[in-house]
């Protein structure tokens, strides 16, 4: 192998190596934020929620999704949640994780904007502290 390939191979292998431990990172603070989610509302879908990233309508930074079983309305299943692809703060990534695990407990939006139940982000929820940026994944 010549010289300007083995250049291209070390940048590879540079370039893989910062992806992942970028990737591990992200991955460490998406279980941070779905820890306090479940501290906060309790284990839902039996501890199997799907995270993951994707284009979201103007303005929305998560959404929960699921199914339900009809003999038994208050079991979930095929549990998911999406987030907006663009970068967002650590305390409105956490805050909105934990609103979506409450859709997932359960709970509906409130009217109350100090609820984080409240349909808009408003404020960081308790738990949510630091200021890490995130790109969650």
């Amino acid at each position: 192998m010549g010289r300007l390939g083995l250049r291209y191979l070390l940048l590879g292998i540079v370039s893989l190596a910062l992806f992942a431990s970028t990737a591990q990172a992200d991955n460490a603070r998406v279980a941070r934020a779905q820890a306090i989610a479940v501290e906060h509302w309790g284990n839902v879908c039996d501890g199997k929620v799907k995270v993951t990233r994707g284009t979201l309508p103007r303005g929305m930074a998560g959404l929960a999704s699921y199914r339900f079983n009809v003999k038994s309305p208050d079991r979930y299943y095929d549990c998911a949640m999406t987030f907006s692809r663009g970068r967002i703060s650590w305390r409105k990534f956490c805050s909105v994780m934990v609103h979506e695990y409450g859709h997932l407990a359960g709970q509906g939006h409130s009217p109350d904007p100090a609820d984080i139940m409240f349909p808009r982000y408003v404020k960081p929820f308790g738990g949510c502290s630091g200021s890490n940026p995130v790109k969650p994944f």
